[in-house]
């Protein structure tokens, strides 16, 4: 039967803990979206806190809520072998995150791959839980508070009436309590309690699966990109473009020859990298250096920063990039010219907001620099391209894709970039018309083709990883064909 207290009520012993832990949730979660849009200001260095107080968190939300359902649902020997098992998975799982960051990522890089994906994995999905669970019992408190306003003194007098039984003893056991056959409830509440502790635990062990085997693995893509003001000169001009290398703990060094030659064979006019070349850490940083010195082109490599390039010295990376890349485009523009045709090359600096915040010029503030400036990189910030009645065409590369408004504003005809790695995980399979996944919820372009005006915007899926497994995003590399 049921496990009872000495009320006769199922023990809550975790609960306060759990309480604890959804009040947590719900400050955490709600800070990040206040800074999200802009009503508080979060640092990089708050967001990066914040998540991982968040992450640990939710690992001792999931083991309060399953701890307490493992009490109440089960008896004897296999309550307490299911809670000890439980109880231990949890213990390690935190364990093993805290050892991570208080070691360092040198330790964390070391592990093997496998380990590595399933850290990534778990924590994840049991972040994702959490927040479900603390959206359930917020909503859970808010109808309680609603009902025991309005409904539940009403409803226990007339309740009263009918039954004979005083308003106090109709949530007691006895006489005035609805019998309910205590092996149907154990029954379906037992299996539920076990389907609910082991789910989580299957869906990392499939990430892992699936990680394993995409480790190496990307598909070759040949678009044919029409574009309104694209001169006759140019038609037919090939990019490869590639993005979100991440080369570090998922996406190896080792993995990078298949990338080199995959690219080579494209033999494209010009080959353009739309940022995070790096995962986290410059120690990969030659590697990756030494991999895109092997793009071959006919006209010119072409780079732009991301977010996971700047994590460790942002400072020493564009150093030793700008060294080896005379094309690396920081808020600057390229003038060239292919086949007797003026062509301007546009790179932006990461920027993860539309507008000016803080030191950042957002988007908008980055293309107006980068596109008022003369291409010379000893002219100095403040001068202007002198006006002309007709611009030569113009190939925007940025990370984020969302910049893509400010560009196309600007009259820029074609922008290439990344970030979004497809969506990751996607409902829809690649070809569908609607797109619908979890990077819906942070993206307004996910992957392929957008049109805004005359002007063209490509996202890449990437190439590489930060997190192990892709559903319906597989990683690409992309021949642009412009007709």
């Amino acid at each position: 039967m049921e496990r009872t207290g000495t009320n006769g009520q199922p023990p809550d012993r975790p609960y306060w803990l759990q309480r604890i832990c959804v009040a947590g949730m719900a400050a955490g979660v709600g800070a990040l979206l206040l800074s999200k849009f802009g009503l508080i200001p979060l640092p990089p260095w708050g967001v990066f806190s914040t998540m991982l107080i968040l992450i640990v968190l939710g690992n001792v939300l999931c083991w309060a809520w399953a701890d307490r359902w493992l009490a109440r649902y089960l008896d004897g020997w296999r309550c307490r072998s299911w809670r000890l098992v439980h109880g231990a998975f949890f213990i390690f799982a935190i364990a093993l995150l805290g050892t991570v960051f208080a070691v360092g990522r040198d330790f964390f890089d070391a592990l093997p791959i496998a380990l590595i994906m399933w850290v990534l994995s778990w924590n994840l999905i049991v972040f994702c839980l959490a927040v479900v669970l603390t959206g359930l019992e917020l909503v859970r408190f808010l109808v309680g508070v609603f009902f025991s306003i309005f409904t539940l003194p009403l409803a226990k007098s007339v309740t009263s009436k009918v039954s004979g039984c005083p308003p106090d003893r109709l949530a007691e056991s006895g006489d005035c309590a609805k019998k309910v056959d205590p092996s149907v409830r154990l029954s379906r509440r037992a299996l539920l309690a076990r389907s609910a502790m082991l789910t989580p635990v299957l869906l990392s062990g499939g990430f892992v699966a699936g990680g394993l085997y995409q480790a190496d693995r990307f598909v070759v893509r040949r678009i044919s990109l029409k574009l309104p003001r694209l001169p006759d000169r140019l038609r037919g001009l090939t990019i490869t473009h590639l993005s979100d290398l991440h080369v570090g703990r998922l996406f190896r060094p080792e993995h990078l020859s298949a990338m080199v030659e995959a690219s080579n064979k494209l033999g494209s006019d010009l080959v353009a990298i739309t940022g995070d070349i790096l995962d986290h850490s410059n120690d990969f940083l030659p590697a990756a250096a030494e991999a895109i010195s092997q793009l071959e082109h006919r006209y010119g490599r072409f780079l732009v920063i991301g977010n996971h390039d700047l994590i460790d010295d942002p400072r020493m990376m564009l150093s030793y990039l700008d060294a080896r890349e005379p094309n690396l485009l920081c808020d600057r523009m390229k003038p060239m010219e292919i086949g007797g045709e003026r062509v301007r090359i546009a790179g932006l600096f990461w920027s993860r907001y539309e507008h000016p915040r803080g030191n950042d010029p957002g988007h908008v503030g980055r293309v107006e620099a980068t596109l008022g400036r003369l291409a010379d990189r000893d002219t100095p910030v403040g001068s202007l391209v002198p006006p002309v009645e007709q611009e030569p065409f113009t190939i925007g590369l940025v990370h984020h894709p969302h910049a893509f408004d400010a560009l196309a504003d600007r009259g820029v005809d074609l922008t290439l970039a990344g970030h979004t790695h497809g969506g990751q995980v996607m409902l829809t399979p690649p070809g569908w018309s609607e797109r619908i996944g979890a990077g819906n919820l942070l993206f307004r372009y996910l992957w392929g083709e957008y049109r805004r005006g005359d002007s063209l915007l490509y996202v890449n899926a990437g190439v590489g990883n930060w997190f192990p497994l892709r559903v319906n995003a597989p990683a690409e590399i992309v021949q642009l064909r412009l007709i």
